[in-house]
This record gives structure tokens, sequence and C-alpha cells, in this order.
């Protein structure tokens, strides 16, 4: 079920129905709490509703889960300014 609440979200991402995305990622966090990717996308969509704060919660667990992947780290310091 992992991967159909992934997709679903992506999906609904793409449709700009962030509400419903920000569903579907938490579904697959729930069912699947080392998927990245789904902790990366809620990021995105956190900073693009404009929860800059919050987003930064869901970088730090995707750099955490991946921390080889430099992207979310480039992201964290667009939002800390540093």
């Amino acid at each position: 079920f992992t991967l159909a609440y992934y997709n679903l979200g992506n999906i609904y991402f793409k449709q700009k129905n962030y509400n419903m995305a920000l569903k579907s990622f938490n579904k697959t966090t729930e069912i699947n709490p080392l998927c990245s990717d789904a902790y990366f996308n809620i990021a995105i969509i956190l900073e693009t509703i404009n929860h800059k704060q919050l987003a930064l919660k869901y970088y730090y667990k995707y750099s955490e889960l991946e921390p080889k992947d430099n992207i979310a780290q480039q992201s964290i310091k667009r939002l800390t300014g540093s």
C-alpha cells in the first residue's frame, strides 16, 4: 500500500491539491517510516503553502534518512538563511 499512497500523493501534488497530497504522503510515512521521498515531498508542499518552519522538520527528517543527498541541506540553508 505504501507505493499506492505515494503515487496518489504525487498525482494530487501535480494537480496542486496540496491538502490531499499531504494526507497521502503522511499515510505513506505511517505505513513506511523509512520512505524518505515522502518526507521530502511533504517538506516541498509545506514550503509551497508557506509553512516554512514545519517544512524544515520534514527536510531534516529526509536528511536523516538520506545523509548523502544534499538537496535537503540546500533547502534547509535557504529557509534558515544560513
